[in-house]
């Protein structure tokens, strides 16, 4: 709702938007809330000009995620670590979303020097 209410203050016809729409702008109005922050330390921590992009890209993810997670996050981080919180925090998402329950049996055999092992999970 914190950013649901802006985003109504400054566009009030979309009172009228379905609830599950909703809740797809609030995720936009996450990530443009936290798009110039992520800018910032983006340009500071970007270990080179040519990897600005993707330095954006993992910190707008990890600000987005941590958001969500209510966990703090560290403008002063290293790169290193804005890497590391990112996987945490992906994996945390990707535990939530599947589980570790198996959908088939296990398979594993071996041909010309290769092992190949069926996926049994999410």
């Amino acid at each position: 709702m914190k950013y649901l209410a802006p985003l109504m203050r400054d566009m009030p016809e979309a009172i009228s938007v379905r609830t599950g729409i909703l809740s797809g702008i609030s995720t936009y109005a996450i990530s443009y809330q936290n798009m110039e922050e992520a800018l910032v330390i983006s340009a500071k921590v970007a270990p080179r000009i040519k990897d600005f992009d993707q330095t954006f890209d993992i910190i707008r993810d990890t600000v987005r995620m941590a958001d969500r997670a209510g966990v703090k996050v560290n403008p002063s981080w290293s790169y290193r670590r804005w890497l590391e919180e990112h996987d945490h925090l992906s994996w945390d998402v990707a535990r939530k979303s599947y589980s570790e329950t198996k959908f088939t049996k296990d398979c594993v055999f071996t041909q010309d020097g290769y092992t190949f092992t069926l996926l049994t999970s999410g």
